[in-house]
This record gives C-alpha cells, structure tokens and sequence, in this order.
C-alpha cells in the first residue's frame, strides 16, 4: 500500500472514530439535558400543585371570613342580652344572701306551704329576721326572684337544690320574653351604639361574666376582677411610661420594656393574657366597648370608676407606637389584637391633637398608613370595614395639605 492510501485509511480511521465519540457525546448530553428537563419540569409541578392547595386554603378562609358575624349568642352571656338579661343576673348575685336568710325561716316552719306563707307577710319575716335584710329588698321589687320564692312548688325546688334557681329564673325569662324575642334582639341593634348608662351596664357585666370564669377564679382576687380592674387603671395612670427619651439610658429602655409587669403587677398581667386568650371570640367587640365607655360623656350621670382621662390614653398611645417598649409588647400579642390595639391608639392619638394634647409632638401619619395596612390585611375582624372607613378619613384629614 502505497503512502496516500496509508494517509487516506487513516483520515478515515480518525474520521470514524470522531464522529463515534461525537455520537456519544450528544446521546450523554441529550440524556442528561432530558433527564434536567424531567426533574425541572416535576419541580414546577410540585410547586404549582402546592400552589394551587395554597390558593385553595385562602379561597376556603375568605368564605369564611366573608361570612363572619357578630358572635350574638356568645355577645349576650358576656354582656347581657337586654334590660331583662340584667336584671336576671342581679337575681343571681343576690342569690347566696337571699338563700342564707330563706333557709332560717325554712328552720322555724314545718312546711314549704307555711314558709310561702310567711315570705307574702312583710310583718312575719320582720318579726323574724329583722327589718334591715336583702330577703325583704328583694321582695319589695317584685321582681322574677320575688315571685318564684311565693311560689311554693318552686320555692320547694329550690330548697332541695339551689342550683335550680338559675334555671327557673330562665323558664320565667323565656315566658316573658314571649316569640318576639328575636326580633326585639334585631332591633336593639339596629339602634347603633348604646348609650352611656347600657355601656356601663355592659362593662359591668362583662367583669361580671371574667369572675365566672375558671381561670380568672383560679387567681382568687379579692374583690373580683372589676376591682382588680380599677387598681390597675389607677396605678396605670399614677406611672406612666416613658414616651420621649427612652433611648437615652439603657435604664429607661429596660424598665419601658418591662413597664406593664412593674405597674399593674405579675398576676394581672398573667390574667390580663389569659383574657386576651381565652376570650379571642369576643375580644374585638369587648375592645370596641371599653373604648367607646372611655371616650363617652357621661354628662352629669354618676360613672363607674376605671376610665382613664384623655391625657393618659394620650401617654399610653404613644407608648405602644412610638417606643421599643410598647413595639415589644404588640410583638408578643396576636396578629388580631396587634391590629386592633394600633388601630385604638390611631384614634386616641387624634383625640389628643383634636384637643391639643399632643404634648410630644408625636406625628400620627405614618401610624395611620400602618394600621390601615395592618387592618385590610388582617383576616376575621368583625368590624373590618367600619375600621377601614374610619381610618380613611383620618388619611385624607391629616394628608390635606
């Protein structure tokens, strides 16, 4: 074989060889870029199937949402339902007094009829027990409880268990109350907001409902929880916290972090958490009532005790928005009640400039803007869009100019 052929075999040789090594190469190169394109493309599967669950869930909540309502039922036992629904619960409270002295009478006579007898004879349970006690107040108001106790078959039940007061005084609401109780319930609210003496009877009723509750009773305060209730307002009032400054030493910055443990003391801060907890059905409502009793004018009618001036929701506004104290203890509280305590500190922040107090110079614009965001973001607020309207007009008021 002469030398071109040898040259030619050779090209051919390395020609062959060249194009068999390009042909694995690309079969490894298009396995490889097809298995990428299979992992790729199983990744963008999974996450537009999480996506889509995702979309799903928010789909499910906002139907929810949308269709939250004012938890009535729950609204009625904390608060009392009505005029009715109070006096009912007063016949409660006065239950263990009335019972002590219904009981010393049941000693002296042999039979509930006889004893019937003499609880329809003012002179009798005088002679008796003396002219000075809750049974003869009692029975002078003719009220529910005065009529089951001349009731001789209920008076007897109640002998036996006291117990079934409760549910006796219920059957009697049920009968007064008739079949246009719902509808009377419908147009009490669509009155719009109580006046000042139904507030007050609201705010009593809810402490009253705090002291039937287990874990309040659990701290066994003295003087129940309105009192307790009082004594923090006032010592709330008498210390409070540092609004400008606080950076300055870390001394301040410790004990405005630390503020509310120091002033109202560590159980009703406790209990006070516990409320906010235990109560997360009805907190916005309860939030919306005490801020409407502490900015109310009560006019010359005597008003119950723990309302704190404007000059301290004022200190206490300022405080929660605009110190590393009050942005530490939002951060530790749910989403819903962070959302709703800016909210109320937005608006005490505008009373205090409509009425000149705005003694830091604390400027409300930029608080606005976020808690109006906080609010359109949070999910399950009752009063979503009364809040949204509201602080709208605080927007245009103070973007004016």
């Amino acid at each position: 074989m002469n030398r071109t052929a040898k040259i030619v075999v050779v090209l051919l040789v390395i020609a062959a060889s060249g194009f068999f090594i390009f042909s694995k190469i690309a079969g490894w190169h298009k396995n490889k870029l097809d298995t990428t394109i299979k992992q790729q493309e199983e990744l963008s599967q999974s996450k537009t199937d999480k996506l889509e669950q995702k979309i799903s869930e928010l789909e499910q909540e906002l139907t929810v949402v949308k269709g939250q309502k004012v938890p009535e039922e729950k609204l009625a036992e904390v608060f009392g339902g009505n005029d009715d629904s109070a006096e009912m619960t007063a016949d409660r409270e006065k239950l263990a007094e009335v019972m002590v002295e219904v009981k010393k009478l049941a000693r002296i006579v042999r039979t509930e009829k006889e004893l019937a007898a003499i609880l329809g004879d003012e002179q009798k349970i005088v002679a008796t027990l003396g002219q000075e006690t809750i049974l003869i107040e009692v029975l002078r108001q003719e009220g529910k409880l005065a009529k089951v106790l001349r009731d001789e078959k209920k008076l007897s039940q109640i002998l036996q268990n006291e117990n079934k007061l409760a549910e006796i005084l219920a059957e009697e609401e049920k009968v007064e109350a008739g079949t246009d109780a719902i509808v009377k319930k419908k147009i009490r609210v669509a009155k719009g907001q109580p006046g000042f003496t139904d507030t007050e009877r609201q705010i009593l009723a809810f402490f009253s409902y705090l002291d039937q509750q287990p874990y309040v009773q659990s701290y066994e305060f003295a003087g129940g929880s309105y009192l307790q209730y009082q004594i923090a307002v006032k010592n709330l009032s008498s210390k409070p916290p540092i609004v400008a400054g606080e950076m300055q030493s870390l001394y301040n910055m410790v004990r405005n972090v630390a503020h509310f443990y120091r002033t109202m003391g560590k159980k009703r801060v406790f209990v006070t958490r516990q409320v906010l907890q235990n109560e997360s059905e009805i907190i916005e409502s309860v939030m919306k009532t005490f801020f409407q009793w502490f900015r109310m004018d009560g006019g010359n009618q005597a008003a119950l005790a723990g309302r704190p001036s404007p000059e301290i929701l004022y200190e206490y506004a300022g405080y929660i928005l605009n110190t590393l104290g009050g942005r530490s203890y939002l951060l530790r509280r749910s989403p819903k009640v962070r959302a709703l305590t800016t909210y109320y500190c937005v608006l005490a922040l505008d009373q205090a400039n409509d009425q000149e107090l705005n003694s830091k110079g604390i400027d409300i614009r930029p608080y606005i803007k976020s808690s109006l965001l906080e609010v359109k973001n949070q999910i399950g607020l009752i009063y979503q869009k009364e809040y949204i309207t509201k602080l709208s007009e605080l927007n245009r008021k103070y973007y004016l100019y």
